[in-house]
């Protein structure tokens, strides 16, 4: 998890705080650059207060490709440390490792190819994850980080021999089979399934006999008679719904929050229902501090009991902003949010935990008077929110 640079994926090994198992996710410098020019804006004019580098997300800036380019030295700087190992960047789904590094049986970072770092920058990145291995307590769990999941799939063994024997294993229907429980199981479907893509070969077609048109209806089943007796996880709702996605039916929302800010309206929907364009990765919330520091504390509390990284808590950009948070921040870059008192009506579930605490941190964001909210409770009575500035916390009126 990084504090250092914007996003989840750019990592200063030096000042933020990666786990062990998170090293294998390290893609190439040039894969790394590649990403970093194509989602970030740089500019040298900027003083940026809280990242290391003069970088920000391209999604912050809309007009971005009309912009004239101000940002030689802030490049130069990125370029570099990426090139050195300062900086790494982490692949975008987090089901597999990427295919530059992986830790072995005796719980050792392995780089495939030393050369693709200048100035021995893969022998840096090794030397920061046997810090990192040093500084967490895995007395439970052997003594040593687990051994990459890719070699696990192989079924023990000793390490790869090389990259391609890895892929022609991963590309098989068993894997594509395990991604589409992992999928369901995760509230990811989504991601799982770009994931079989990539590998290619019969792990898209292993997929797709998992979860397809006619079986798509019992895996919804499952997971909403879990969800319905409390025995599935917090994000059962956001699965459903993504495997109803699966067959190309319409997203329908599961819930809807409508703010009314001085007679104007702004509308959103839970994640799984915002329209592509708007939910945006790189694009972060007014909470999103907030919400990256729990997600560092939450880390780095599981990692000191010697269990995995929690999943990050969702608010903190706009792809997993839930609707209440959506309209908000709609209504802040409408610039009417400032000194208004805020009403809003949700409707399809109560508010979750995560927002009880949430919203009114995004209503304070805003700079807004005051915050009511009209929604139903879990009994399908109704029920009102209330919080205004000087208040720790909302309060329930009825």
């Amino acid at each position: 998890m990084g504090l250092s640079l914007p996003g989840s994926r750019l990592i200063c090994l030096s000042r933020d705080n990666l786990s062990p198992e998170s090293f294998e996710r390290i893609i190439s410098p040039m894969a790394a650059w590649k990403h970093a020019e194509q989602d970030y804006q740089f500019d040298d004019q900027w003083h940026h207060q809280r990242y290391i580098i003069n970088i920000e997300p391209k999604s912050n800036h809309p007009l971005t490709a009309t912009l004239a380019e101000h940002g030689v030295r802030a490049k130069a700087q990125l370029k570099n440390m990426i090139e050195r190992g300062d900086v790494v960047c982490l692949n975008d789904v987090s089901v597999l490792p990427a295919d530059l590094f992986y830790i072995d049986d005796n719980g050792a970072l392995i780089c495939r190819d030393e050369n693709a770092f200048k100035f021995s920058g893969a022998t840096k990145i090794i030397g920061t994850f046997n810090l990192a291995v040093s500084k967490r307590d895995y007395r439970n769990f052997g003594g040593k980080p687990a051994p990459t999941s890719s070699r696990q799939l192989r079924g023990g063994g000793s390490q790869p021999e090389t990259y391609a024997s890895v892929r022609e294993t991963l590309n098989s229907k068993n894997v594509g089979r395990l991604l589409a429980a992992g999928g369901v199981y995760n509230g990811n479907v989504e991601g799982f399934r770009k994931t079989a893509e990539q590998l290619g070969g019969d792990a898209p077609a292993g997929y797709d006999q998992v979860l397809n048109k006619t079986t798509k209806g019992v895996a919804i089943a499952a997971v909403s008679v879990a969800a319905g007796l409390g025995i599935g996880r917090m994000g059962a709702a956001k699965e459903v719904e993504e495997l109803s996605a699966i067959s190309g039916a319409a997203k329908r929302p599961l819930v809807t929050a409508e703010l009314e800010v001085n007679g104007r309206k702004f509308i959103d929907t839970n994640q799984t229902a915002r329209p592509p364009e708007l939910a945006n990765v790189n694009k972060p919330t007014l909470i999103s501090a907030r919400i990256e520091a729990k997600n560092i504390k939450a880390a780095e509390k599981a990692i000191a009991k010697g269990k995995p990284e929690p999943h990050p808590l969702p608010n903190g950009n706009m792809r997993d902003a839930h609707a209440e948070i959506g309209a908000i921040q709609q209504a802040h870059e409408a610039g009417i949010a400032k000194g208004a008192d805020l009403n809003m009506t949700v409707k399809g579930l109560d508010l979750c935990d995560y927002c009880k605490g949430d919203v009114p941190a995004a209503a304070q964001a805003a700079g807004a008077k005051s915050i009511t909210i009209d929604a139903v409770d879990s009994f399908g009575d109704p029920i009102q929110y209330y919080w205004e500035q000087g208040m720790k916390k909302m309060k329930v009126i009825k």
